[in-house]
């Protein structure tokens, strides 16, 4: 699924997270992190956890 990765990377280091971090806290490998910020892809439970550990709204890292 295509998410609005400039959003989360723009989140995250508001934030002051590393990919590693982000990694850490949403419980997903930093392969899938990077992932989602290069490609703009992510799977709809890796979106739901991206989002719960930035404190996001699911809807917020919809693609355009």
């Amino acid at each position: 699924m295509r998410i609005n990765a400039e959003l989360l990377r723009t989140v995250r280091e508001e934030e002051s997270w590393s990919q590693d971090e982000l990694a850490i806290a949403a419980s997903l490998s930093l392969r899938t992190v990077q992932r989602s910020e290069k490609e703009a892809t992510a799977s709809p439970q890796s979106k739901k956890a991206l989002v719960a550990a930035l404190d996001l709204d699911v809807h917020d890292l919809d693609h355009d």
